[in-house]
């Protein structure tokens, strides 16, 4: 199943999940279609909340996060998280220039972060699965436009999610 989904999160027509594109955008709707396939409440709408980012040059880019939630069984923790999250976007595409013709290469990914987001889905399926043996509560974070500046965990942070003073653990 971890190979399937680093097949899918790295396959050519993402073409390398660049943040802002629409292989980040169709990474965000798997990841979180899969997180509903394994019972896993997903927070943000669907293909992630988005978010805008300035980029270097001053254009301005929407990226996204997806937020999947497995609630704690203690009535007194269940509002304390333990956060594991996973890097969504990758490089993307770049144009090289290979005896002296243009040649686009994709960075597709597969250990830029493919297998750590498939990964994260086998926990969150596991976490899931068995979620009467965690008192706290378990959030599963996708974070995009991580190689523009940690913007996703950025945004996570200090915009959409409220309790982060609640973090115990990531």
């Amino acid at each position: 199943v971890i190979k399937a989904h680093v097949r899918e999160l790295s396959a050519a027509h993402l073409e390398g999940r660049k943040a802002g594109s629409e292989g980040e955008k169709y990474a965000a709707e798997y990841v979180a279609q899969v997180m509903k396939d394994y019972g896993v409440d997903v927070l943000s709408p669907a293909g992630g909340e988005t978010f805008g980012i300035r980029t270097a040059n001053g254009d301005t880019l929407t990226s996204r996060n997806v937020v999947g939630y497995v609630q704690g069984y203690d009535k007194n923790l269940r509002d304390h998280y333990i956060v594991v999250g996973a890097r969504l976007d990758n490089k993307g595409t770049m144009t090289m220039t290979v005896d002296g013709k243009p040649v686009e290469k994709i960075f597709y990914g597969a250990n830029g972060n493919a297998s750590g987001l498939a990964i994260m889905l086998e926990l969150a399926r596991m976490v899931q699965t068995n979620s009467i043996m965690f008192r706290r509560s378990v959030l599963f974070v996708a974070f995009g436009a991580s190689m523009e500046t940690f913007a996703g965990s950025w945004y996570f942070l200090n915009r959409s999610f409220k309790d982060a003073a609640n973090i115990d653990a990531m």
